[in-house]
């Protein structure tokens, strides 16, 4: 599983991991969430507390009991907040509903800039989304590919790009605007 959307828990059969597969948040030995690097064994990140990790409404992670109390949690980080993921880089993060980074637990709050009406498409990316009238465009690497997610109203509609503008987004071909 690669996300933990809001109001869910995380599920002691399926872990949450990194796209490329190296870390790993899961329940170690004693039930607490726990977020490792599977290639050394370093412990990224440790929930609090032994009990269910989720995230809750403004970016809240919290830790309960099995009777539903709530034992640990962290102070509201963003009110966009509608996942969390683990980065390829081992981090816990939390994104907006069309994958735009909003905050990093070792890092803090990041830096969001918005591209407005048109951009080179190797600018677009997951810290600069392009906006056009209502509609949101990112873009990522995914698997080789770049990855788009638009938005128009309340929908997320994500597409896979070819490699060919792939390429194109990342430099290797001629950067004309994308709109």
């Amino acid at each position: 599983m690669f996300q933990l959307n809001n109001k869910l828990e995380l599920d002691a059969n399926w872990p949450l991991t990194s796209r490329d597969g190296r870390y790993v948040l899961h329940y170690d030995g004693g039930g607490v969430a726990t977020l490792i690097d599977t290639a050394s064994g370093e412990i990224r990140w440790r929930a609090g507390a032994a009990g269910t990790l989720g995230l809750v409404s403004d970016g809240v992670l919290r830790v309960r009991n099995s009777d539903h109390e709530q034992l640990r949690a962290t102070d509201p980080l963003d009110p966009d907040a509608q996942t969390a993921e683990i980065s390829d880089d081992g981090d816990l993060e939390l994104l907006n509903a069309i994958g735009v980074r909003l905050f990093n637990f070792r890092t803090g709050a990041a830096e969001v800039r918005v591209l407005r009406g048109s951009a080179p498409p190797a600018a677009i990316g997951l810290e600069a989304p392009l906006v056009h009238g209502a509609v949101t465009n990112t873009a990522w690497p995914a698997t080789g590919t770049a990855r788009f997610k638009s938005t128009g109203g309340c929908r997320a509609h994500p597409r896979l790009v070819t490699r060919y503008l792939a390429g194109w987004r990342a430099g290797s071909h001629n950067k004309t605007a994308l709109s």
